[in-house]
């Protein structure tokens, strides 16, 4: 049930200025409600900031970054050769969720390769006892939980 606002009066003054245009003034279903978009905006801020998150994360991981050679390489242990492999995971999963606002099927499937993706590399910091480096993948983590559960919720 849409809730009564201003828009029949607003319309009634745009018609009347329109050159009185036959519209049904009284019928607010044609319109979008203002609070219907909230979802969508939500999920279009979340994907945009993790979409962002993971192209950087597989940039550095790309050009091997210190940082993410100390983290992921020396203290997990994951071998030099699956960082083009991770990178491009996160690629995937970040071109995966911006499509998948127009394609729903493919952005929920992104996030859950996201979700699953940073799972995986908290498990991999817990398996060694690095609770210093643990802390990196949980914002993506939220993040990639937040996009797949707006995604499922949004129409």
């Amino acid at each position: 049930m849409r809730r009564k606002c201003c828009y029949p009066t607003l319309l009634a003054h745009v018609g009347t200025l329109a050159g009185g245009l036959a519209m049904n003034t009284t019928d607010l279903s044609q319109f979008p409600h203002p609070e219907s978009n909230h979802m969508l905006i939500a999920l279009t801020i979340f994907t945009v900031a993790l979409a962002v998150a993971a192209a950087m994360s597989a940039a550095m991981k790309i050009t091997k970054n210190e940082m993410v050679l100390e983290g992921i390489h020396r203290t997990v242990g994951v071998p030099l050769p699956y960082f083009p492999v991770l990178a491009g995971l996160e690629l995937a999963g970040a071109a995966g969720i911006v499509i998948g606002l127009w394609v729903k099927p493919l952005g929920i499937a992104a996030a859950i390769g996201l979700v699953l993706y940073f799972v995986g590399a908290i498990a991999g910091h817990v398996r060694v006892n690095d609770t210093k480096g643990m802390a990196n993948p949980v914002v993506p983590l939220i993040l990639s939980i937040a996009v797949l559960v707006l995604r499922l919720a949004t129409s």
